[in-house]
């Protein structure tokens, strides 16, 4: 499975890459747990919600182009063929 990180979320804070191939977990919340074991607090504090039941407000996370609020939300299922894009929400005016 393909993960792609985008924006702010590229940078050593966060992510600290692009892009990475993973073995698919079984649900969108068991790959946000995956990674962040991996990538720490920090990106765990925009990929859940503060109680860690959600989606965080101000994350977008799409398998395959269709935003997860559209399929199943955290507990869409996963596959190894899937691509998943993760991107922060932003503002501008």
């Amino acid at each position: 499975m393909t993960v792609r990180f985008f924006a702010y979320l590229r940078d050593r804070e966060y992510a600290n890459c692009k892009e990475l191939e993973t073995a698919a977990p079984a649900t969108v919340r068991a790959l946000g747990e995956e990674l962040s074991q991996r990538f720490g607090k920090r990106f765990r504090g925009e990929f859940f919600s503060p109680d860690g039941a959600e989606l965080g407000e101000r994350v977008i996370v799409m398998v395959n182009g269709r935003r997860v609020e559209f399929l199943s939300g955290i507990d869409t299922p996963l596959k190894e063929s899937d691509t998943v894009q993760i991107f922060p929400v932003v503002a501008g005016g």
